[in-house]
């Protein structure tokens, strides 16, 4: 599975491979999701989510590229489904950030789940 943090204007995301664990962990979570959401337009400029491609196995109401941010999970590029994220995937999604070394873009952004403004 790939994944981007969605962040920048006029340079590349930062793009990973989701390892074998870290993908079957994020299916899992998306499998659980149940609550409806309505879409959120993400905004233009800075952060703007994950997005997720190449999820592999098809997931019941959900297209095969997401958008995973401000509390919903949704398709990618097109209006349709959405969820809630009510499973924690966004901060899943800032902890494997965090371990393929985007730590301090992590913070620098004060994603959720980063330690942004916290004592050392």
């Amino acid at each position: 599975m790939r994944v981007e943090l969605d962040a920048f204007s006029g340079r590349p995301n930062p793009v990973w491979e989701a390892t074998a664990p870290e993908s079957a962990e994020l299916l899992s979570l998306l499998r659980r999701l149940r609550t409806s959401a309505d879409p959120v337009e993400p905004p233009g400029l800075g952060y703007r989510g994950f997005l997720l491609a190449g999820l592999g196995a098809p997931v019941r109401g959900l297209p095969p590229s997401l958008r995973v941010g401000a509390g919903v999970v949704q398709a990618a590029d097109a209006p349709g489904s959405a969820f809630r994220d009510d499973q924690g995937l966004e901060a899943l999604l800032v902890a494997q950030a965090t371990a393929h070394g985007f730590g301090e873009l992590v913070r620098v952004l004060r994603l959720p789940g980063s330690q942004a403004g916290e004592p050392d």
